[in-house]
């Protein structure tokens, strides 16, 4: 599976943070890496979020094409969510 990078944003213009700093993770398309990062609560919960952006090509550190996903109600976290196994 591809190693995909995610930002989550409130608006589809916010600028995008150097690619080593977003999120990672292994999955079979775009969508579901934005996806499985919601369910495993790996979304930043710095208010409210519209957008993630999963870069899909990279050009001298910078994310060069970016594919933007809407944030919609099946895609969000639980402000009570936990991981599984509960807290340590």
């Amino acid at each position: 599976m591809p190693l995909y990078r995610v930002h989550f944003a409130a608006e589809h213009t916010d600028p995008i943070p150097p690619v080593e700093s977003l999120l990672s993770i292994d999955a079979t398309d775009p969508v579901a890496s934005v996806e499985q990062l919601c369910r495993e609560g790996r979304v930043p919960q710095t208010g409210i979020l519209r957008w993630a952006r999963v870069v899909l090509t990279v050009e001298n550190g910078r994310a060069r094409h970016v594919l933007r996903v809407p944030i919609t109600p099946d895609r969000q976290v639980p402000l009570d969510w936990q991981p599984p196994g509960g807290s340590p």
